[in-house]
């Protein structure tokens, strides 16, 4: 499964380099770099693939440097790589950090539903009474919501 994601990430790679500059350029109607970079860091954070995910995610955190949101996403997407690693103490700094950085009016089920997903799969790892894991909910304002 990992490598026939992996190769469409590769036919997605090989086609964005094909697309005329105005489509890599187009936002609502194209498709552009940083998209692209956004999704193939959100896939390989998914597939495990975390050397690969890190250097994906960067670039497309440096793309979105205006764009808290999509920088919230690939924050959290960065963290999960660090609970894949099993480096709790940094996945809930890096979380943690993409908090702070979020208005609460920006708290919405859109950032929610994957700040809750990263709870989980802390919780998941033996890490539920990790102080950073609160201070994690506390942050979000997820404490009771939890699913």
């Amino acid at each position: 499964m990992v490598d026939q994601a992996k190769r469409a990430l590769q036919k997605a790679r090989n086609a964005f380099s094909h697309m005329k500059a105005n489509e890599q350029e187009d936002v609502a109607f194209g498709y552009t770099e940083r998209q692209l970079f956004f999704y193939q860091g959100d896939v390989l954070t998914k597939l495990g693939q975390t050397i690969e995910a890190d250097m994906v995610l960067e670039q497309a955190l440096e793309k979105y440097s205006d764009h808290i949101l999509d920088q919230t996403l690939i924050r959290l997407d960065m963290a999960q790589c660090r609970v894949i690693e099993g480096d709790i103490d940094e996945a809930l700094e890096v979380a943690n950090n993409a908090a702070r950085l979020l208005k609460p009016e920006y708290r919405t089920d859109f950032i929610l539903r994957p700040a809750i997903e990263f709870g989980k799969a802390v919780e998941d790892g033996g890490w539920k009474d990790h102080p950073g894991l609160k201070e994690f909910y506390e942050l979000m304002g997820i404490g009771s919501k939890k699913a």
